[in-house]
């Protein structure tokens, strides 16, 4: 499952990131690496960004990257 399409509220671990090493070192550069759980706090409307727990932060991530982070 995407992380884009995770429910508020619920912890998922990341599984891959899909979409290039670019972004992929964007991620870990922020701990969002496979194996991490994550928690969607928040989605806001209107395709706005998507926020996401990481331990005791809080990460805003845009729909388009969000959707390259592949959870279980």
């Amino acid at each position: 499952m995407r992380l884009d399409i995770l429910e508020t509220g619920r912890k998922a671990q990341v599984i891959r990131i899909g979409r290039g090493s670019e972004a992929e070192q964007r991620l870990m550069d922020m701990g969002i690496v496979p194996g991490v759980e994550v928690e969607l706090l928040a989605k806001h409307p209107f395709r706005g960004p998507i926020i996401i727990g990481l331990g005791n932060s809080r990460i805003a991530l845009g729909r388009r990257l969000a959707s390259s982070i592949e959870v279980e």
